[in-house]
């Protein structure tokens, strides 16, 4: 598929896959005329791309998460290096909730 396609399906526009590819997180092939070629899986590698941006990770740090994942046979197990710095942001996630949930009750209190 185009690179207009793959923008469609994951809903991240046309200038970002550019910059995945530029990062070395995207690797489509091109066809003789140039153009990039991406197929079913890349669609899945973007939405995996975009969750880890959408909860704070950087793209220096989404590299070896994609890395760790796509190498083992079980995409669900992650590098043991990376256990950590997942349980570092499952409790800023922790934080961020309670500070939401506080947030919440005060402004209730208003209506």
């Amino acid at each position: 598929m185009k690179i207009s396609e793959l923008s469609k399906k994951t809903n991240v526009s046309i200038r970002m896959i550019r910059y995945y590819e530029e990062k070395g997180l995207l690797q489509p092939t091109r066809t003789n005329s140039g153009y990039r070629c991406f197929n079913n899986d890349d669609i899945e590698l973007v939405d995996k791309i975009k969750f880890f941006k959408d909860i704070g990770f950087t793209i220096e740090e989404v590299r070896p998460i994609l890395e760790c994942q796509l190498g083992l046979q079980k995409r669900e197990q992650i590098c043991d290096k990376l256990k950590e710095k997942f349980a570092s942001r499952v409790e800023q996630i922790d934080r961020m909730i309670s500070g939401l949930n506080e947030a919440k009750l005060t402004l209730s209190q208003y209506i």
